[in-house]
């Protein structure tokens, strides 16, 4: 028990928790709930700003991985689509 707790009010939850346990649901649910807490709505959105706008800063294995990282989120499946004619995004 933590300074200032009441001893009534803890064994009044204890209680409540024991009588009502609370439901968390299936190990895929709590994965599911667990993404999408962490990760954007629109990923494939996101990848795409993300293959305008990236540039090798790091070592040529690292930038490698960020592309196709962000390609294969995109959901591009073609590399044509990879060059809209003003950006190549094979690697520049």
């Amino acid at each position: 028990m933590a300074p200032g707790d009441s001893p009534i009010l803890i064994d009044i939850e204890k209680t409540s928790l024991e009588k009502n346990p609370p439901s968390f649901g299936s190990f895929a649910d709590f994965m599911k709930d667990f993404k999408n807490s962490f990760t954007s709505s629109d990923t494939a959105g996101t990848a795409i700003t993300k293959l305008h706008t990236m540039k090798q800063k790091d070592s040529v294995e690292q930038y490698i991985t960020n592309f196709r990282t962000a390609a294969t989120d995109s959901t591009i499946m073609e590399d044509v689509a990879l060059h809209d004619g003003n950006h190549s995004y094979k690697g520049h």
